[in-house]
């Protein structure tokens, strides 16, 4: 698929050639999640960059504050008798060799590792290195809403990250719109919300974020698209798709080509920031695999122009035809 701006060498008549000249290639979505990264430009969004970036440097419990019946991993470097799971009491205190009980509830992460540190290092050794993670939460939620099959407020045991998140709720329905995912998370007295891309993560570009207690996942439905196909086309008009849709389906909502399409004469025409351009289509390539089948984007329009050759061959065999000549004939 070749490009050129809209105007010059091309005519708006569909009997003329298709353009010719410099052309330009134009970048070719090759599965429908990158066609929905095109159409929405979610993948250049500074904004949704920058969020997914912030998320991904927070781990899920880096606020949270253990609670009864937590279960806790702890790893002591000098010590790896002291290490194990350990689950949190009714009261809020786990029981560690040669320390005895501790008051663990409503520490963090970090404060639990540093009190830990500090019983440690004023009985048994110099300097520990101790880490503590929370391998299962309790009393940790999360909502999920929207395009998904079963939205609802789902428990959070252990770590979880986005896509297993949105897992628990069903997956994503049909219509689900991927490239703009909203997380709402509290911080202070308000919320911050966040922008996320799935098929980044999908494709390995982006990190999959944990989700934190209390975060509430919004995926927005997608909006109807369209496409409009003129020209020799057996159905010319205004078609609305709802799914990624290539050029080939495009042209095949208006019943295909006529008598007298040019299957190599295709002009797919596309606004930008800078205005619109045209794009030539070679169907005939796009069949035979030699070319991809480009997805269009909401606002095209596609143009199928006349094959000159097709066309003289049809006045000629009108004029040739026994009826014209007996008509010549009589007159």
């Amino acid at each position: 698929m070749t490009a050129c701006s809209a105007g010059g060498n091309l005519s708006g008549a569909f009997g003329t050639p298709a353009p010719s000249g410099t052309f330009e290639s134009l970048s070719v979505a090759n599965t429908p999640q990158q066609a929905r990264r095109v159409a929405g430009g979610a993948n250049t969004n500074p904004r949704i960059i920058a969020d997914m970036r912030e998320l991904a440097q927070y781990r899920s419990n880096d606020v949270y504050r253990i609670g009864p019946s937590d279960l806790l991993n702890i790893k002591v470097f000098q010590a790896s008798e002291l290490s194990g799971e350990v689950r949190v009491d009714q009261r809020g205190s786990i029981t560690l060799p040669l320390i005895g009980n501790i008051r663990v509830a409503g520490l963090t992460q970090v404060q639990a590792e540093q009190r830990l540190a500090q019983l440690l290092g004023a009985n048994l050794l110099q300097n520990p290195q101790v880490s503590v993670f929370i391998k299962e939460f309790t009393n940790q939620r999360v909502t999920v809403e929207g395009e998904v099959r079963k939205p609802g407020v789902y428990p959070l045991s252990g770590q979880v990250t986005l896509l297993q998140a949105i897992a628990m709720s069903g997956g994503l329905g049909e219509r689900a719109k991927v490239d703009t995912v909203a997380v709402f998370r509290k911080q202070g007295s308000g919320h911050r919300v966040y922008y996320v891309d799935i098929d980044l993560i999908r494709e390995g570009q982006a990190n999959d974020p944990f989700v934190r207690n209390d975060d509430r996942i919004v995926i927005q439905r997608m909006e109807t698209q369209r496409v409009t196909v003129e020209g020799e086309v057996k159905k010319p008009g205004v078609f609305t798709f709802e799914e990624p849709t290539t050029v080939l389906q495009s042209i095949a909502l208006s019943q295909g080509l006529t008598s007298l399409g040019a299957p190599n004469r295709v002009i797919l025409f596309r606004r930008d920031n800078t205005g619109e351009k045209a794009y030539g289509v070679d169907l005939t390539a796009i069949r035979q695999g030699t070319a991809p089948d480009p997805y269009v984007q909401s606002g095209d329009r596609i143009v199928v122009h006349r094959s000159n050759s097709r066309y003289w061959l049809g006045q000629a065999l009108s004029i040739l035809s026994p009826l014209n000549l007996l008509s010549t004939w009589v007159n």
